[in-house]
């Protein structure tokens, strides 16, 4: 496909993404985030992904450890997933090839960050979107942070299937001293069962296999 077709392509669903949003929020009013935050992140990503921008991988840092503070703080349990997870395990870093910062925590913990909400806000933290009952993204300077709320039952992103498949996975979180912090993140298993045993060749853009009904396959 040219680049032409591809980025035609692009802003025709992003159009229709704007347009079914708009019912949804005028359907539901739910106002927690604006259509403008919306667009930007969804521009952000695109960008990121057509190798015009990078992360800013000092941004980044500074959302991870401001929310493991946030959330610490507030007894919520938390562990950083899929390429944030990769990046702090293997190298220690935010990976400057990456498009956004991954976190997880449990779907009961729904109510607890609805009512972290205006602290969120006063830390620079802005919902974007929410992709259904249990997966948040938020805006952090220009930088996109998606939480993925695992619990039986229902779709994960992370794993791009049911979370129970990747359940047992994250029974047995543990810890990377980076940033200054000790930050929680599942054990190897879990990035062995995302990216293969792949994960530990520094490997740009690399692209697991399809393990569900993702997009991204």
């Amino acid at each position: 496909m040219s680049v032409l077709k591809e980025r035609r392509y692009f802003f025709i669903t992003l159009c229709v993404v704007v347009v079914l949003h708009t019912v949804y929020v005028v359907w539901t009013w739910n106002w927690h985030f604006t259509l403008w935050r919306l667009l930007k992140s969804t521009l952000i990503k695109y960008m990121i992904k057509s190798d015009w921008i990078t992360i800013n991988t000092k941004n980044a840092e500074h959302a991870v450890v401001q929310l493991h503070d946030i959330f610490t703080a507030n007894n919520i349990t938390y562990w950083l997933s899929e390429g944030t997870a990769l990046g702090v395990i293997r190298e220690g870093r935010i990976l400057p090839w990456d498009d956004d910062v991954d976190f997880g925590i449990f779907d009961a913990e729904r109510p607890h960050i609805e009512e972290l909400l205006p602290i969120l806000t006063r830390q620079g933290f802005y919902l974007s979107d929410e992709q259904g009952l249990f997966f948040w993204k938020f805006m952090f300077k220009n930088t996109i942070i998606d939480i993925d709320m695992t619990g039986p039952g229902h779709y994960c992103h992370a794993a791009s299937s049911p979370c129970e498949d990747i359940m047992p996975l994250i029974s047995n979180l543990t810890y990377v001293n980076v940033f200054g912090r000790n930050l929680t993140v599942p054990h190897t298993t879990y990035l062995d069962k995302l990216y293969t045993e792949q994960w530990r060749k520094p490997l740009k853009k690399y692209k697991p296999p399809c393990l569900g009904y993702t997009y991204n396959c």
